[in-house]
């Protein structure tokens, strides 16, 4: 993705990147639990031509690869740390690789990872995989080969969409969405559907679509999912979502109103940074971080609904760049508008 900076994107990753935790039987549905990894130690570690960092869960990212062989095998874990992720942009434009092995250990396959790597004709992917960046495989032979109408690969992964429906229904069998929609100019409507855990990493990004019906059980709206969808016009957040990560509706110029669910925790960076036509947000009384710009740049905002009181209203970490978002008016439980009675 041309537009956002690969250094951005890893900043993103390492300081944010979920992990994903199932237990399923034969009579109850699979769950999907959002904890956090970080990389509290900036150290960056060396293992042949990889370079890569560790989680605080002891864990290993992929930082970048300084190689030429043609045939590439990701290893499992290095010095007994499991592989669970590739950086953004960490084997971009290797046009010695013509072959990678991914071991079903990794996750999530970061923003332009395999960019431009024009040699590349056969990948192999984690069966655990549910997260792909934007422009992983860009340029790339294999991912010229991916034709089928909805092109599902890991952990039932929905990488891309080569339908010409405007209107879709994510089909029963999706967990989460990749960028499947990125820079779709035919779609309109989306129904997420109640099987869906995750919509991802630009997932819609700088797509048409104007309506998208989310389903009950996404729990995380990740980084970009919805950048730049100047026709988005509205949205309603379900109450299993707890994330919004950075920048996931930046830019939707369109958007009226939003309503988030009654467990959002977080809302991350530039999140509805330029919803230049934003009036009126509903927020819950369980979020508790609004981090910087997340509201910036929303000059018409008029009106916040906080699900809570004042003083709960109060206690969010609210970063100052949200000024705008702080001097609306607002109103709390019950339809109290914050202001004393003159007596």
């Amino acid at each position: 993705m041309k537009n956002i900076s690969r250094y951005l994107s890893l900043l993103l990753l390492v300081a944010m990147l979920p992990l994903a935790l199932f237990s399923c039987s034969k009579d109850k549905k699979e769950s999907f639990v959002l904890p956090e990894r970080e990389i509290e130690d900036s150290t960056i570690y060396e293992y042949g031509d990889f370079s890569y960092s560790i989680y605080n869960d002891n864990t290993a990212l992929i930082s970048e690869y300084s190689g030429n062989d043609a045939s590439v095998t990701i290893p499992e874990e290095i010095e007994g740390n499991k592989v669970v992720a590739i950086a953004p942009g960490a084997f971009a434009f290797n046009t010695s690789i013509t072959s990678v092995s991914i071991p079903n250990t990794v996750e999530v396959i970061g923003d332009m990872a395999f960019d431009g790597c024009t040699s590349l004709a056969s990948v192999k992917l984690s069966e655990k995989l549910w997260s792909i960046g934007p422009d992983a495989f860009n340029e790339t032979p294999w991912d010229k080969t991916l034709t089928d109408e909805f092109v599902v690969v890991g952990d039932s992964l929905l990488y891309r969409y080569n339908g010409s429906a405007a209107c879709v229904t994510i089909p029963e069998n999706i967990k989460h969405i990749g960028p499947a929609f990125y820079a779709n100019d035919r779609i309109c409507d989306v129904d997420v559907g109640d099987g869906v855990y995750t919509v991802g990493s630009g997932a819609f990004l700088f797509s048409t679509v104007s309506n998208v019906s989310i389903g009950n059980s996404v729990v995380l709206i990740d980084s970009y999912a919805f950048q730049g969808c100047d026709r988005l016009l509205s949205v309603n957040i379900p109450d299993s979502v707890k994330r919004i990560s950075h920048f996931a509706f930046y830019g939707c110029v369109s958007l009226g109103s939003v309503k988030l669910g009654q467990n959002v925790e977080t809302l991350g960076i530039s999140a509805f940074h330029s919803c230049a036509q934003l009036k009126l947000i509903t927020l819950p009384k369980t979020l508790k971080n609004i981090t910087l710009n997340a509201f910036k740049d929303v000059n018409n905002l008029a009106y916040v609904y906080y699900e809570g009181t004042p003083e709960e209203f109060e206690a969010i970490e609210i970063d100052q760049t949200n000024y705008l978002l702080l001097d609306a008016k607002k109103f709390y439980e019950n339809g109290y508008n914050g202001e004393k009675d003159e007596k």
